[in-house]
């Protein structure tokens, strides 16, 4: 039997042996988020309102429950063409679940295990290991999210693929400097950073990276940086930790 395998990053798409269903083929605009919404937490239960949410944010139409109805009606339509067995939408107490079989594959969920392994591989000091699992995670996690939709009802799951690719990032920037590849882990260690600008954790692994690479003036730059992002952006200041690394850098 073939094996269902689902891709929610980048264009998304449903396989399953040599059918496919392109993103086009899913139907309308509400029937990819609702698809992606629900894949995203396949076999839990997924209230009609936060499927409103992913639709309409805070200007849901007036009967928008059977629009929403309609949208459910359509993509299991889409799915039931695939005869995939346990691949179906579930109504339940006020909700959906997306029910998927055993064997499915789902490229966010294989990026979310590849990341815990690479991290996992680098505790171990395993770098060979650490460095395969990472770009698993990079691979998927760089394809983004629904990344033409503005929506805030799926930033949520959006922040989870950005978190990805940083954990993932981290990891190569990691083996590179094991690896005595330098410059390699700085691009990794920057690239991090512009992930998710706020992150002072990635800011703190770049900080070091640059240290370790022998530029200590980077370092103190990217510190700089970030104090004036925070009290620009945020009206706050780095934390005790991003503290601690500047100042072991500045005393270096």
């Amino acid at each position: 039997m073939h094996a269902l395998r689902l891709y929610l990053t980048g264009d998304v798409a449903i396989e399953r042996g040599e059918t496919l269903l392109s993103q086009a083929q899913l139907g309308t605009r509400q029937a990819r988020l609702v698809f992606v919404r629900l894949a995203i937490d396949h076999s839990r239960l997924v209230a009609r309102q936060a499927l409103a949410d992913v639709l309409w944010g805070d200007g849901a139409p007036e009967g928008w429950d059977v629009t929403l109805s309609a949208v459910i009606s359509r993509l299991r339509s889409v799915i039931k063409r695939l005869d995939a067995p346990g691949f179906v939408v579930e109504s339940e107490h006020g909700g959906y679940r997306l029910q998927l079989p055993s064997q499915a594959w789902l490229d966010v969920e294989a990026a979310t295990n590849a990341i815990d392994e690479a991290e996992g591989a680098l505790r171990r000091r395993d770098y060979r290991s650490a460095w395969s699992a990472a770009n698993v995670a990079v691979v998927v996690a760089r394809r983004g999210l629904l990344l033409d939709e503005d929506g805030a009802g799926i930033a949520a799951q959006r922040a989870r693929v950005r978190s990805l690719l940083r954990r993932g990032l981290v990891c190569l920037s990691t083996v590179s400097a094991q690896s005595g590849e330098s410059e390699v882990a700085v691009q990794h260690a920057i690239e991090a950073v512009g992930v998710d600008r706020f992150n002072e954790s990635a800011y703190r692994h770049l900080m070091e990276t640059h240290q370790r690479a022998g530029n200590r003036g980077d370092a103190l730059r990217v510190y700089a940086g970030l104090r004036e992002l925070l009290r620009d952006e945020l009206g706050t200041s780095p934390s005790p930790d991003t503290e601690s690394v500047y100042l072991s850098i500045l005393r270096a």
